[in-house]
């Protein structure tokens, strides 16, 4: 007869690539992050990375591993020529001065209680076919969404209809959405993934890395 083969268990999380989640999202407080954030008219850093082609992806810092709004990266995950040459740095995760600029943010982040924030960062997508190619993130050692890994929530600030952001689900199905303002989403940035906004607008997302504890599994797999 057929051998009975016992498989090992497998959270439920390990097969979500990317959730809408259901929290609420004060439109109210999008629309005053998005009005204060072109009223200061600051000018974002290109986010260095081979799946950057066109320069079209850009950030700004509002919590990161140094005091720098321009500083964006996650030093464990560059490479062994960014580490030599960074090696006097002092890095540790803290808040620029423009998280105290939004203090709103705390309000959208409320859901999340107690929870461990990491990197908050303001991300933008450049119009007219701005890309970000197919990738993961697997060299950042904590990304995933079970507890103790850090989930990645994205909050749509500036958006349209154009901006398609694909995931590629662990069986290899492409699931692709559109990320709506006064929604919150999370990734799984392990698994597979790639944005390109075809519209005539830049794409602005809040993006926050927070370490999943018990409350924020049980809104993930709600």
């Amino acid at each position: 007869g057929l051998i009975q083969r016992s498989f090992p268990y497998v959270d439920p999380i390990e097969n979500i690539a990317i959730k809408q989640l259901k929290v609420s999202v004060d439109s109210d407080i999008i629309e005053q992050i998005a009005a204060k954030l072109e009223n200061l008219n600051i000018k974002f850093q290109n986010h260095y990375s081979n799946y950057n082609k066109k320069k079209s992806w850009s950030a700004i810092s509002l919590r990161g591993y140094t005091p720098d709004i321009m500083r964006i990266e996650k030093p464990i995950e560059m490479s062994k020529k960014w580490k030599e040459e960074h090696k006097d740095e002092e890095f540790y995760l803290q808040d620029t001065y423009l998280r105290n600029e939004f203090p709103e943010i705390n309000k959208l982040l409320d859901f999340l209680g107690d929870a461990e924030l990491h990197r908050i960062r303001f991300m933008r997508l450049v119009p007219g076919g701005g890309e970000l190619t197919r990738h993961t993130d697997q060299v950042d050692p904590d990304s995933g969404l079970d507890l103790g890994c850090l989930s990645r929530l994205h909050f749509p600030i500036r958006t349209n209809e154009k901006v398609r952001f694909g995931v590629w689900t662990p069986t290899g199905n492409k699931k692709e959405v559109n990320m709506k303002v006064s929604e919150c989403w999370v990734l799984d940035t392990r698994k597979p993934h790639t944005v390109i906004n075809e519209g005539n607008e830049d794409r602005i997302h809040l993006v926050v890395d927070v370490k999943t504890d018990k409350n924020l599994k049980e809104i993930i797999l709600g």
